[in-house]
C-alpha cells in the first residue's frame, strides 16, 4: 500500500476556500461589532482562522505521527462554535447560521475528510464515527448469522453448530431420531466430545441452581507461603483426594463451630466447610447415599464423611 495519501488534496484545499467565509465573517465583525478599523484592523482581523490553520497543521502532524489528531481537534472546534456565536450576532439567525455553516463549519468538515483519508492510509482501515458504527453493526451481524471473523472456517461452525444441535434434540420433550442422526452426521466424529459435553450440560442444567459455590462477597482468606501440615490426608477412591483433616472437620461442625473458627483451624476453604456441613446434615437426617450424591459431592466424598462420623 502506498504511504501517499491520495485524494486527501482536494479537501485540503475545499477547507481553504471555506475559510474565506470565515475571514469575511471576521472581517466585518472586527470593524462593526468591536471598532477595530484601520491598520489594527488587518492585522487583528484573521486570528480566529490564524488559531485555525495552526491547529489543522497540528492536527496533520499528529495524524500522520501516530494516527491521532490530538488535542488540536477540540481547540478546532471551540474556534468553529466561537465563529458561530460572531456570525449571529453580526448577521442574525438566519444569515448567521448560513455563514458559519459556510464558513467553518464546512472548513472543519473538509479538513477531517482529508484527515481520515490519511488515517485510512496510515493504518488501512477507516477510522471516522460513522465508518466505526458500519464496522460495528457488520460484525455484530455476522456474529449472529454465525459468520463472525474468527479462526474457524464456514466448515468448523457448521459442524459445531450442528454439534449443538444434536445435544439439544437429544435434550428435547420429544426428540425425533432422523433429525437426531441428521445433526450427528454434519457434525462428524470428530465433534462427539462436543456433543457428549453438551448433552451433559443440558441434562443437568437443572443442578446448576442448587450447585454449591463460594460467597464472592466474603473475605478471602490469606494464601500462606508455606503448606500447612496435613497429617490426616485420606485419599478418596474415584475422586480428587482430599487434603484436609476429615475427622477434625467433621468433628467440629458436629460440634456446631462457626464456618470461619473451621477454616481457620483446619485450614479449608468456606466451600468445603459448606459441603461438609451438607452432608454431615443429611446423613444424620438417615438420607442414604445416593440421595446425597448430586453436584459436586460423589459417593467417596459420602463414604468418607460417613466414616468419620462413625
Amino acid at each position: 500500500m502506498s504511504d501517499k495519501p491520495k485524494g486527501s488534496g482536494p479537501w485540503y484545499i475545499a477547507f481553504v476556500v471555506a475559510l474565506g467565509v470565515s475571514v469575511d465573517t471576521s472581517w466585518r465583525y472586527f470593524g462593526e461589532r468591536l471598532h477595530i478599523l484601520g491598520p489594527e484592523r488587518v492585522l487583528l482581523f484573521s486570528v480566529v482562522e490564524v488559531m485555525l490553520l495552526a491547529a489543522a497543521w497540528s492536527m496533520r502532524a499528529g495524524v500522520r505521527r501516530n494516527g491521532h489528531p490530538g488535542s488540536a481537534r477540540a481547540v478546532a472546534w471551540a474556534l468553529c462554535g466561537f465563529q458561530g456565536y460572531m456570525a449571529l450576532e453580526l448577521s442574525g439567525p438566519a444569515a448567521g447560521i448560513a455563514r458559519v455553516v459556510l464558513g467553518s463549519g464546512l472548513a472543519l468538515v473538509a479538513l477531517h475528510q482529508a484527515l481520515g483519508i490519511e488515517i485510512k492510509v496510515k493504518t488501512g482501515v477507516r477510522s471516522g464515527t460513522l465508518a466505526r458504527i458500519g464496522r460495528e453493526l457488520r460484525e455484530r451481524a455476522l456474529s449472529r448469522l454465525g459468520l463472525a471473523d474468527d479462526a474457524r472456517d464456514a466448515l468448523a461452525r457448521t459442524r459445531e453448530r450442528a454439534a449443538v444441535r444434536a445435544a439439544e434434540i437429544a435434550t428435547s420433550a420429544k426428540p425425533s431420531r432422523r433429525a437426531l442422526r441428521r445433526a450427528v452426521l454434519k457434525a462428524g466424529p470428530e465433534l462427539r466430545p462436543l456433543i457428549l459435553d453438551t448433552r451433559a450440560a443440558l441434562g443437568s442444567v437443572d443442578r446448576l441452581m442448587d450447585a454449591v459455590v463460594d460467597n464472592p462477597w466474603t473475605s478471602v482468606q490469606p494464601v500462606p507461603s508455606v503448606p500447612r501440615s496435613r497429617p490426616s490426608a485420606r485419599p478418596t477412591s474415584g475422586g480428587p483426594s482430599i487434603g484436609w483433616d476429615v475427622d477434625k472437620v467433621v468433628q467440629l461442625v458436629r460440634e456446631g463451630r462457626p464456618a470461619a473458627e473451621i477454616m481457620d483451624a483446619c485450614a479449608v476453604t468456606s466451600k468445603t466447610v459448606q459441603r461438609v456441613t451438607r452432608v454431615v446434615r443429611a446423613i444424620a437426617s438417615g438420607q442414604p447415599d445416593a440421595d446425597i450424591v448430586r453436584g459436586d459431592i460423589t459417593a467417596p466424598y459420602v463414604q468418607s464423611i460417613r466414616k468419620a462420623m462413625a
